[in-house]
């Protein structure tokens, strides 16, 4: 437990503990008084400390119940404030599964550690932290709302309509990415390869990150993509890479990406393929989502359909399948009349010999056909039904090695 690493941690010391469970007949602010740091607790139980479907406060859930609330417990929210009244040296350890909208504990406590409900060793690896002998770098993988009101209703499943860094429109409280250390990071130089960004070449995105504060750290480098000027409806940024690196204090790191076109790919449903435009797009690099240091604008070049797996990716299990020779592109598995089939186009002529598999690598269909011309076609596949879902597609084109992903709705 968090309290038994504590204890395990100053066993041999001078430093004493004043404990309290809560705060009946003021005990905690008590402690907190006579302590020259208080630490208090708060949080979530992982799965309600109740039986099946059964959650006390709103604001928790598990499996078979969700949150109706992102509040604090008003118990919870109650005890930091008579600890922080008692001793303004107070830090707020906080372990939730989930963002609540903490705004007053942003507000007023001077450090708040995150941590999930974890391992046997969450005591130890929380002491550690909490008495300088590591320093932590973790970031969120979530955006944490500063209120409910600042969410779609439960039911809107559309993420567009602002979820996610990706569509959230509002200021958050934590946002995605972010996280803090006993050390500070700057960023300078960012360069990319090339002046342009020719989508059938990849470029490199490259920053010098130096350590500017006086203890190791390790600082998590995040790369976005925003376009501006496309055509379609696309996110505010995309994260499209990121690095954990450890830098000694005082000294720089030159961190590097890789930007390729599938990367800023879209999904055309007119052609039902993956598709690169012609647009400006701008490469943020930075600290988290709202943290972005430096920035660079390039001109998108040479788009058009583009195979999302790389040569040699084996994303499902099959033999690898590597692409090159004539280009099959917006291909899709579709219903035509009474047969179900692959519609596609070819940008030369090519016999085709093409297999669909589920994701467990079972092989669900085969279309061949021998000497098709250059333009659209569809040929049947050997099977009568398929079940919505994702399918991979590989085979020969011409006689190079073929492979892709598909939905079917």
């Amino acid at each position: 437990s968090p309290r038994a690493g504590i204890m395990t941690k100053i066993a041999g010391t001078s430093i004493t503990v004043n404990y309290a469970a809560d705060n009946t007949n003021n005990a905690a602010a008590t402690a907190a008084q006579s302590s020259d740091v208080a630490i208090v607790f708060a949080g979530n139980h992982p799965v309600c400390a109740a039986g099946w479907s059964v959650c006390a406060s709103p604001s928790e859930g598990k499996e078979s119940i969700d949150r109706t609330d992102i509040a604090l417990q008003a118990d919870q929210e109650t005890l930091i404030k008579a600890v922080y009244r008692a001793n303004p040296k107070t830090i707020l350890v906080f372990v939730s599964n989930f963002p609540f909208s903490i705004t007053w504990e942003k507000d007023s406590i001077p450090s708040i550690v995150h941590m999930a409900n974890n391992s046997q060793e969450m005591g130890n690896a929380l002491a550690d932290v909490l008495f300088g002998d590591y320093n932590p770098a973790g970031r969120l993988n979530q955006t944490w709302p500063s209120a409910l009101s600042q969410l779609p209703t439960m039911m809107d499943y559309n993420i567009r309509n602002g979820r996610t860094y990706m569509y959230f429109t509002g200021t958050p409280l934590f946002p995605f990415g972010h996280g803090l250390s006993y050390t500070t990071f700057t960023y300078a130089n960012l360069k990319t390869s090339a002046a342009g960004f020719d989508a059938k070449t990849p470029i490199t995105v490259s920053v010098d990150v130096t350590n500017s504060g006086a203890v190791p750290g390790e600082e998590v480098v995040q790369m976005y993509v925003k376009h501006t000027g496309s055509s379609v409806a696309r996110a505010i940024k995309e994260l499209k890479g990121f690095s954990r690196v450890a830098i000694p204090a005082g000294q720089t790191q030159t961190v590097s990406f890789v930007l390729r076109g599938k990367d800023i790919a879209y999904w055309d449903s007119t052609n039902a393929a993956w598709t690169v435009e012609n647009d400006n797009i701008q490469i943020q690099v930075g600290a988290s989502s709202a943290d972005i240091r430096l920035n660079a604008t390039l001109a998108v070049t040479n788009g058009g359909p583009v195979d999302i797996l790389e040569p040699g990716e084996n994303p499902f299990g099959h033999p690898a399948m590597n692409t090159a020779g004539p280009v099959l592109y917006g291909a899709k598995i579709m219903r035509l009349g009474p047969s179900i089939g692959l519609r596609f186009f070819l940008d030369a002529p090519a016999d085709i010999d093409l297999r669909v598999f589920d994701l467990k690598g079972v092989c669900l269909g085969h279309a061949a056909k021998k000497n098709l011309s250059t333009g659209k076609h569809f040929i049947e596949l050997r099977k009568t039904a398929l079940c919505p879902g994702m399918y991979l597609v590989g085979g020969n084109v011409g006689g190079f090695v073929y492979k892709s992903k598909f939905f079917v709705k």
